[in-house]
């Protein structure tokens, strides 16, 4: 009980010594409340318009695949470039890239589908996007035969993305790669990593009836 009286007293003596500064220097005091709420407010008005801007975006590219499902394709893309352009660092955004990508390599335009590709691969958010870009930029150098920049970012792709389900398609098509571009001994060796890695899968035994064709 002695400890407990103690404690009360030095309780006491703290929660007097600071009333007596807030009576003392009342100016001060409510400065700094006023500093702590204005300060909190802001933050919320900020966290709010976040909010308010990333859904913006969100519609304004759901509006987008509404006008592609119906067939106006011209207003489809003007609403893709608006969310690109008008909310850039938004999740929408960075999906609307990939979109556009799509088209722009549909159209054979393929320096312009890298320009959005290596944008949202380097810094889209959420991360989840990254991936999807990354296997888009080699599908476009596959379309271009530029083998030697398809095996390049197929290699970076599988260092970055080991556990990604697209790792094992990337993989097979890598050895693609090295067989047209005329290094079957690096293909070779990438089937036997598809075999060791993805045993008892499609990949696998594609990699096995492609090494057996290697050999004749």
């Amino acid at each position: 009980m002695r400890g407990v009286s103690q404690n009360t007293g030095k309780s006491g003596k703290i929660v007097n010594f600071v009333l007596n500064q807030i009576k003392n220097n009342r100016t001060g005091f409510f400065t700094v409340v006023g500093f702590v709420f204005g300060f909190l407010f802001l933050g919320l008005y900020v966290y709010s318009r976040t909010l308010s801007f990333a859904e913006d975006a969100s519609d304004r590219l759901s509006a987008a695949y509404i006008h592609f499902g119906g067939g106006d394709m011209k207003k489809g893309e003007a609403l893709l470039d608006e969310t690109i352009n008008v909310f850039p660092k938004t999740a929408a955004a960075y999906q609307a890239r990939l979109v556009k990508a799509d088209m722009l390599t549909d159209q054979g335009k393929y320096d312009e589908a890298l320009g959005f590709l290596f944008e949202v691969s380097g810094n889209a958010k959420p991360e989840t996007l990254k991936p999807f870009s990354a296997a888009r930029i080699i599908s476009v150098y596959e379309k271009q035969k530029d083998y030697e920049n398809a095996i390049k970012y197929s290699n970076e792709f599988i260092n970055k993305y080991k556990s990604n389900f697209l790792a094992k398609n990337i993989h097979l098509n890598l050895a693609g790669f090295y067989a047209a571009a005329g290094l079957a001994d690096e293909a070779a060796r990438v089937y036997n990593d598809i075999l060791i890695g993805y045993p008892a899968t499609e990949e696998a035994a594609t990699a096995e009836k492609a090494l057996k064709d290697l050999k004749k």
